[in-house]
């Protein structure tokens, strides 16, 4: 039989992870200014993300129009075919 008080590989494994998840908060914990900036940096790269994808995105519209000869409905692509 199994000894009733010993737990079993799950329980083993979710404890194992859960003292390493928090000795990683513990670790991290006073040092709120490094994790505010880095906050701040992934925020400035998925924004810029966006913006390259919107920019490359309404070039690729403007290639599309000019190519054509199409008449482009879309403000930022008349302004980069005139």
């Amino acid at each position: 039989m199994f000894p009733v008080n010993e737990p079993n590989i799950i329980t083993r494994g979710y404890r194992s992870i859960s003292v390493r998840y928090q000795s990683l908060l513990d670790h991290w914990t006073p040092h709120a200014r490094s994790r505010w900036i880095f906050a701040f940096v992934l925020i400035l790269l998925f924004i810029l993300r966006i913006l390259v994808a919107q920019v490359s995105h309404t070039l690729h519209s403007a290639r599309h129009c000019v190519v054509r000869g199409q008449y482009c409905q879309h403000a930022l692509v008349k302004s980069y075919i005139m």
